[in-house]
């Protein structure tokens, strides 16, 4: 019998395998990216030591400024669904316990703002419907494939870079680890500034 267990964590966080029930098909490190930042989901039940059971996350990047802080907000618990991030606001929607129809728009407007709710919207009566709503997230973050997202801005010294990357570990059975990074490279290639926005471990074992 095929079990999976999987683990989400923050870089600085110990690691924690969990595992997951057969019909959950939730995963946090749902990400969108816009000018000058990146942003993401974490729930506590695959991420510990969070302020609230589900966040998102903002990280700015500019020339001349590096990688930065952008803040977070609070939300309640949901299935990111869609996600869209736009030079000045941050817009989800997707499914709550129920399949009650969950919608949040953030505002960011400003380089130095943090994020803040402008409309949170929780419809029992209203369904998710991608056709209406789109577009899904541009990926997960915990995905261990290799992936570059060129970032803008950039200038002639700096160029930013959203790396995923994937390999197994050896000397622990079935077991992958996945990261995702976000890097300031230099006009020569070399990385100046990096910072791990997400770790992911994921282990199969068979009986």
């Amino acid at each position: 019998m095929l079990q999976t267990l999987r683990h989400y964590g923050l870089v600085l966080l110990s690691m924690l395998l969990v595992a997951l029930p057969s019909y959950a098909d939730h995963r946090d490190g749902s990400y969108c990216t816009a000018m000058g930042y990146v942003a993401f989901d974490l729930s506590s039940f695959m991420t510990p030591d969070l302020p609230a059971s589900h966040i998102l996350r903002v990280f700015r990047f500019q020339p001349g400024h590096g990688i930065y802080s952008g803040g977070e907000v609070q939300m309640e618990n949901f299935d990111i669904q869609m996600l869209r991030c736009n030079s000045d606001e941050i817009e989800l929607a997707g499914s709550g316990p129920k399949f009650v129809y969950v919608r949040y728009t953030i505002d960011f407007s400003g380089s130095q703002n943090s994020p803040q709710i402008t409309q949170h919207v929780h419809d029992p009566a209203r369904r998710f419907d991608l056709t209406k709503e789109g577009p899904a997230p541009e990926g997960y973050l915990g995905i261990p494939f290799r992936r570059m997202t060129s970032l803008e801005p950039s200038d002639a010294e700096h160029r930013f870079e959203l790396r995923l990357s994937g390999h197994p570990v050896s000397g622990y059975g079935a077991v992958t680890f996945s990261k995702a990074e976000l890097v300031q490279v230099d006009s020569d290639g070399h990385v100046s500034q990096s910072l791990v926005l997400y770790e992911f471990a994921e282990e199969n074992s068979g009986d």
